[in-house]
């Protein structure tokens, strides 16, 4: 049952955040409820931040950082998040800005919209991994100190009763 609670929230959490976006906004950037489905520019948002997520919290930090490759995950990091905007906001503005918009705005205001929710999105999930990863360290150190002072216990046990 435990492993189940870390995916049911993740899901909960991105599911109630669709939810509150979608039905308490009418307006995100140049999209408009009123233009049309406004759910699908919400929804291919929402996926971009996922891979955002996700790609950073459980692939990217959690293998490099036990690699030690610090300078690596940085500049993967950085490649990702720029790569990831770009796609988001040339899909946005040649795409989805045609059936979703009333108002012509520049590729930059689109590039700046996605990246500063996607930055958004990188910090939390650089936090999430961190701190995973941390708890697991500190898991795994209890383990080896109980795993020493057994040894030990042995030990002095052994020079007792030869």
């Amino acid at each position: 049952m435990k492993k189940y609670v870390e995916p049911i929230i993740h899901i909960l959490v991105w599911v109630i955040g669709y939810f509150l976006i979608l039905n308490y906004t009418s307006t995100i950037g140049d999209f408009r409820k009123d233009k049309g489905p406004y759910w699908v520019a919400l929804f291919f948002g929402m996926l971009m931040n996922q891979t955002v997520f996700y790609t950073t919290a459980f692939f990217l930090v959690p293998k490099l950082l036990r690699l030690k490759k610090i300078r690596v995950l940085i500049f993967s990091l950085l490649g990702g998040f720029v790569l990831i905007n770009l796609f988001e906001s040339i899909i946005d503005y040649r795409y989805l800005a045609v059936f979703f918009s009333t108002a012509s705005e520049s590729f930059i205001v689109f590039l700046l919209y996605n990246s500063v929710v996607s930055f958004f999105i990188l910090l939390v999930a650089l936090s999430y991994s961190l701190v995973k990863y941390w708890i697991q360290n500190e898991k795994l150190k209890i383990i080896l100190l109980e795993e020493k002072l057994s040894t030990e216990m042995a030990f002095l046990k052994s020079k007792i009763n030869p």
